[in-house]
């Protein structure tokens, strides 16, 4: 009785593999192409990482210097590698970081530098919002 059991789950979960349908809307779709952009953003924020992992702060000002640091290191090698901060982002998001300003009753300077650091780490096609990088000419 008990090995009808185990070749039951067995064979259940061979069948699940073998009708996946998952499997099959994958197989048939389109799979997504990674741009340059993707990629060198990848990259940078890798070395931001790497470039801030020895820092362990413990007050709130150190915990305010590490996401500063990641920024400017992710922002700088996005330079290197030819995107820089797309004007019209700004433009963009002066409103949305007015509204996050009253919502969160903190200055307008501090919502738009957090919309920044948010926006500065989405490097994929999104019909939602502006993209933060554009390639320099």
């Amino acid at each position: 009785m008990k090995y009808i059991a185990i070749f039951l789950v067995v064979l259940g979960v061979v069948g699940l593999f073998i009708l996946n349908p998952f499997d099959v809307m994958s197989k048939t779709s389109s799979p997504h192409q990674i741009t340059v952009l993707e990629q060198v953003g990848d990259k940078c924020v890798g070395i931001s990482e790497s470039a801030t992992a020895t820092i362990v702060p413990i007050i709130e000002f150190q915990k305010l210097e590490l996401i500063s640091r990641k920024a400017n290191v992710l922002l700088r090698c996005m330079n290197d590698h030819g995107f820089v901060e797309n004007s019209a982002w700004l433009q963009y998001a002066k409103p949305i970081a007015q509204q996050d300003a009253d919502k969160a009753k903190i200055s307008y300077d501090e919502a738009l530098e957090n919309l920044r650091h948010s926006n500065m780490l989405i490097f994929s096609p999104n019909s939602g919002h502006l993209s933060f990088w554009v390639k320099s000419k």
